[in-house]
């Protein structure tokens, strides 16, 4: 009798060493790329776009370096540090101007905080805290996974956006409150949901491409992200663009629908042609 019962403890503990190996196989394997290289600057402008690197675990590294790219290992229920920046690297006071983020994020579903309703969740997406730090949804794409944004306002009552007139001699000028001037922060972190599928992640990207326009003989939020688009016609540019306040005619800037949500990286409607505009980035 002991026999058995030593036998079957045994097989028992194969078993688990087996699921251990393949946990951790699937572990090391599955990353997510991101990066922060494209810049593109219109006029008497100059800024640079980086992040703070981060370990094999995703967390800051001890270093400080800033670097173009990260690579991470997605687990299930892990929180990853993460924060894009775009620092002003003019000097002179007629350098004014409006800055944008063409964001690609095609870990978005599986985000933990990710919800049709986010006032339900305590944790901030990546989409979120960019709202935080000051930055406008301005147009998406049909997948809803590539997002422009403009660092600036948006009036609740009608939804007009005012882009925020960057001076690079402003002593006020700052991409977050805490945030150093000179600066401005997109996120800070990204936290992958308990439940998440990580296996269908295995080549997802992140990618954050910036842009400068100057100030000088642009009125409006849509004339700057035009004039950009006509620069760069193909980085400045985004797949089948749709209002994201697209409501009822008597309300044409009432928020998406709860049921219109982002779309599955792995789905069939998910193009990658946001990443393939420079593959320096590997975004």
């Amino acid at each position: 009798m002991k026999k058995k019962l030593l036998t079957a403890a045994l097989l028992t503990v194969a078993a688990a060493v087996l699921v251990i190996a393949s946990v951790l196989g699937t572990i090391a394997y599955l990353t997510a790329n991101s990066g922060v290289s494209n810049v593109f600057t219109i006029g008497d402008v100059e800024i640079k776009m980086f992040e703070t690197k981060v370990n094999e675990e995703g967390q800051f590294d001890a270093s400080g370096d800033e670097v173009e790219t990260n690579t991470y290992h997605l687990v299930p229920g892990k929180k990853y540090d993460k924060n894009p920046t775009i620092r002003i690297l003019s000097e002179f006071e007629n350098d004014k101007m409006y800055l944008f983020v063409k964001s690609s994020n095609q870990i978005r579903s599986i985000e933990a905080g990710y919800s049709a309703d986010p006032t339900e969740n305590e944790t901030l997406t990546m989409r979120e805290q960019m709202e935080a730090n000051g930055w406008v949804e301005f147009v998406q794409s049909e997948n809803k996974i590539d997002i422009v944004w403009v660092y600036g306002t948006r009036d609740p009552q009608t939804g007009i956006i005012t882009p925020t007139e960057v001076d690079p001699t402003s002593t006020q000028m700052r991409g977050n409150t805490e945030g150093p001037v000179g600066e401005f922060l997109l996120c800070e972190s990204f936290t992958i949901a308990k439940e998440a599928d990580v296996s269908l992640y295995g080549v997802a990207k992140v990618n954050f491409t910036a842009f400068a326009i100057q100030t000088s003989g642009v009125s409006d939020t849509e004339k700057a992200w035009e004039a950009i688009k006509a620069t760069y016609p193909y980085e400045g540019g985004i797949i089948n663009p749709v209002n994201p306040y697209n409501g009822d005619k008597e309300n044409p800037y009432a928020p998406v629908p709860d049921s219109q949500v982002p779309t599955d990286p792995d789905d069939s409607t998910n193009t990658e042609s946001s990443n393939t505009e420079t593959s320096d980035s590997n975004a």
